[in-house]
């Protein structure tokens, strides 16, 4: 008997079908009803929240376009534009007319520098829409990326002549107009777009920055309060708002808003939030209240052990303004400096020995006398192939009674193997040399750079420095926060700096980007250009340690001739600096040598050198040699300078134009303020 009629069995495929047709529809109305709950949340300001929803949104149904779109856009305004662009990518594949997504794809290509590819797409996207006036918007973008400002007001002007009252386009242009100091332009533009747009979050942020940029600080801060009002909870205003104040002066206020969690301000959410305590512990370190900084300071760092900039701050707090005989802060500076020789032999066993050097430098900042961190020190130069700088290391833990014996016998066995080295046989101690180091003090822009940490670029400026000041041919006077080009430039010269460094910050919470430029100290003229952008937990350090390392390379080893006796001579050069054996240096006088005002490296004439030093046998930081006369009287002294003598074949001569890896540094903080826009 069969289980089912003939008249039911027909109807089996047509419920199946319905059944099917009911899910996907369900389907598809969860999905929409997921990504209506992101938009909700994305228009709030929670981007993490939202980005869950659209992928939940995805879930159901995974060719629905505009959470592809969304997802694309969050990730491209949080600095992830490798991620956006596949976001964006699949979405303009489900989409047949797909404008607004092209749009989006171009300006990604622009952040990621493909600037060919971006100019090709837009254009076509013009070509089909020419009133399209996001396109218009992503062009001026495209300018400004390219380093120049004016076509990018010209991309702006034509979208303001299509619609005159187009908010992005208004307020795209006030940055472009401020870098280019036409100030009353900005002014225009900003009053209008206030009386078009009162309650809009980005006119006020917008008009805040620019009353910043122009020293109006009471303007900035009612703007900034505005913008918090309209957006309590959003990160960036009360960023630039602690900026306002502490640039007033006005820590007090700052921590007044902190704490108080008043209706118009972001406080109460905020304190939860690693900056939040950022902010505190800056303002309190402002203020000279070192105990309560270390707090806020160690509550960021147990909330975010990854926060390198607010670690900097804590620690150099630990290093120079606390009482190291109380236990508590004793016990801070043993876990800071466990911190750094664990991460030193972290980076020691990935073959990254300078990086291990660096961080056990920073342990020995923080406490000198730490035997932990002066063996290791002395392993890693032994590491690096310079026994006899290890050997001075050891040497003076000796003197204080902290090696064992079995280290002390050690020793005995490099003394004897360092016996007859170079120092040994002229009798001199190679490591208290005075030694020539170009003179570069480094400022950080207080005015450019769109930073999180904003509050402080002069401990980061500290920091650079501490890591110049760890290369033998660099040494940092100076090291400070500067208002602008012509401040760096006057305190270079007044301390008469071979070359100073403007350098500019920018981070968001997954990258960080160093913007430098280059510059002779006595003539200020712009000689190299470099931008190093880093993602990772160690961003800051790495970026700021390829910086250093790249101007320490690109810049010639200079030495002084310390002997001179018959055709024998001892120079301050050794393998530290890349001495070999058989190589021939240029002796000249005092005055016939000069670091080059206009570019990178050293000035002399071949014609001058009174003879040359050729290397027989190196130590680490002096050289001896077979010393020959040029002139027909001897004519060389103790003191007369040492290069190295250039390669007949040679070497590309030195620099004296801009060497240009990036966009000039104000034209990289129009192009984050312009594309922050939203």
């Amino acid at each position: 008997m069969p289980l089912l009629r003939p008249n039911v069995c027909r109807f089996v495929p047509a419920l199946l079908f319905f059944l099917i047709c009911i899910n996907v529809l369900w389907g598809q109305s969860k999905a929409v009803e997921l990504y209506t709950q992101g938009e909700a949340a994305r228009n709030s300001g929670k981007s993490e929240l939202a980005m869950e929803l659209y992928k939940a949104s995805l879930q159901e149904n995974p060719n629905y376009r505009e959470p592809y779109l969304r997802l694309a856009e969050i990730a491209f305004y949080e600095g992830s534009s490798e991620e956006a662009l596949a976001y964006a990518d699949t979405a303009a594949k489900l989409g047949k007319e797909a404008c607004d997504v092209d749009v989006l794809r171009g300006r990604i290509l622009t952040d990621l520098g493909r600037f060919t590819e971006a100019q090709e797409l837009l254009s076509t996207v013009l070509s089909k829409q020419p009133n399209l006036v996001s396109a218009y918007r992503a062009m001026g973008e495209l300018e400004i990326a390219r380093g120049s400002l004016r076509r990018a007001l010209v991309w702006y002007d034509r979208a303001l002549n299509i619609d005159p009252v187009n908010r992005i386009a208004l307020l795209s242009s006030v940055p472009v107009t401020d870098a280019l100091e036409q100030w009353n332009d900005s002014e225009q533009v900003l009053l209008r777009a206030v009386e078009l747009y009162p309650e809009s979050f980005f006119v006020h942020l917008t008009a805040a920055r620019h009353y910043l940029e122009i020293n109006d600080l009471s303007r900035a801060e009612y703007h900034c309060d505005v913008a918090l009002r309209i957006e309590p909870e959003n990160r960036d205003a009360l960023l630039f708002y602690a900026l306002v104040l502490s640039r007033q002066g006005r820590y007090e206020d700052l921590l007044n808003r902190l704490n108080s969690g008043d209706s118009k301000g972001s406080s109460a959410s905020l304190l939860d939030d690693y900056l939040g305590y950022y902010l505190k512990g800056s303002a309190q370190k402002a203020l000279g209240r070192y105990p309560e900084a270390l707090d806020s300071f160690s509550a960021v760092l147990r909330l975010r052990p990854e926060d390198q900039i607010s670690r900097i701050v804590y620690e150099q707090i630990l290093s120079s303004e606390v009482d190291r005989s109380l236990d508590e802060n004793t016990k801070r500076i043993d876990e800071a400096v466990l911190y750094h020789l664990t991460l030193a032999d972290r980076y020691r066993g990935r073959n990254r020995t300078d990086s291990a050097m660096r961080e056990v430098r920073r342990a020995l900042k923080l406490d000198p006398d730490s035997f932990s961190a002066r063996r290791m020190y002395a392993d890693l130069w032994l590491l690096k192939g310079f026994p006899a700088k290890q050997l001075s290391i050891l040497e003076v833990l000796e003197r204080q009674g902290k090696l064992d014996t079995s280290t002390s016998d050690t020793l005995e066995v490099y003394r004897h193997e360092l016996n007859q080295s170079v120092s040994e046989r002229w009798n001199i101690d190679q490591f208290s040399l005075d030694r020539f180091r170009y003179q570069i003090p480094v400022y950080i822009s207080g005015e450019r750079g769109s930073m999180l940490h904003s509050l402080s670029k002069n401990e980061l400026a500290s920091y650079v420095a501490h890591v110049m000041n760890g290369y033998e041919k660099l040494s940092v006077p100076e090291a400070a926060e500067v208002g602008s080009f012509a401040e760096a430039y006057g305190r270079a010269r007044a301390l008469s700096a071979h070359y100073f460094a403007l350098i500019v910050l920018s981070e968001d919470e997954r990258s960080f980007t160093l913007d430098s430029e280059l510059y002779g100290g006595s003539t200020g003229a712009l000689i190299e250009r470099q931008r190093i952008y880093r993602t990772g937990n160690e961003r800051v350090t790495d970026a700021i340690g390829i910086w250093v390392d790249r101007l320490d390379t690109d810049l010639p080893a200079l030495g002084k001739m310390l002997r001179y006796s018959f055709a024998s001579g001892l120079m301050d050069l050794g393998t530290i600096d890349g001495v070999e054996n058989d190589e021939a240096f240029m002796i000249l006088p005092k005055d016939k040598l000069a670091v080059r005002k206009e570019g990178l490296g050293l000035r002399f004439e071949a014609s001058d050198a009174v003879g040359t030093f050729t290397v027989t046998s190196r130590d680490e930081m002096v050289s001896e040699g077979d010393v020959a006369s040029n002139r027909f009287y001897d004519l060389i002294n103790p003191g007369d300078w040492v290069v190295k003598k250039p390669d007949a074949d040679s070497s590309p001569p030195p620099k004296d134009s801009v060497q240009s890896s990036s966009q000039p540094l104000s034209h990289t903080d129009v192009y984050k303020s312009v594309s922050g826009i939203r």
